[in-house]
């Protein structure tokens, strides 16, 4: 599983539990990705008024909306998002996105801004490790072994064995059964 598909699942598990968490733009782009436009704008507009000078809601935004077709207020939505931070490279691409000179998933386009934004984008993996070690959840644990993560999910339920003891026969149970997956692999 690639390390980006692993943070997102940790970002939409500690969002499930807190909305709050500045972890939103990432659930949002993982919405975007899947053709969720309706759920993206949601978390996205939420979590700008919970996060107003965080640059990158904004152009995931912009990206959602000209999406669905609001050019005019995609590029409302991008200007703000540039007064927070902005780059040459970053107003190329949107240039040419409002253009119609490339697409939304032009991935070659994409993947310098995408660097360039990287360090606003995600957190430090340190700052992810600790909000999972206090959100380390049965839900958590189900999104990694939905997605194949058997050894996060083996970590998440030995966190939960600590933190919830009476429950240990049941998580040791669920840890053999994953140890099992992975020894088949």
């Amino acid at each position: 599983m690639k390390k980006y598909q692993l943070l997102t699942a940790k970002a939409e598990a500690i969002y499930s539990r807190d909305s709050g968490s500045s972890l939103f733009a990432l659930v949002a782009e993982e919405y975007f990705n899947s053709g969720k436009y309706e759920e993206a704008i949601e978390v996205l507009e939420k979590g700008i008024e919970n996060f107003p000078d965080y640059a990158t809601p904004y152009f995931i935004l912009a990206k959602v909306l000209l999406a669905k077709g609001d050019d005019e207020k995609a590029r409302e939505v991008y200007e703000k998002g540039k007064r927070i931070f902005s780059s040459v490279s970053l107003e190329e691409y949107f240039e040419k996105l409002f253009a119609g000179e490339i697409s939304l998933l032009s991935e070659d386009e994409i993947n310098p801004i995408l660097q360039e934004l990287n360090e606003e984008i995600l957190p430090d993996k340190e700052e992810v490790e600790a909000e999972t070690e206090e959100f380390a959840t049965l839900t958590l644990a189900e999104v990694y072994e939905s997605q194949g993560a058997y050894e996060e999910a083996i970590s998440v339920y030995k966190k939960l064995i600590e933190k919830e003891p009476e429950n240990a026969e049941k998580y040791s149970a669920k840890i053999s059964e994953l140890e099992a997956k992975l020894n088949n692999q």
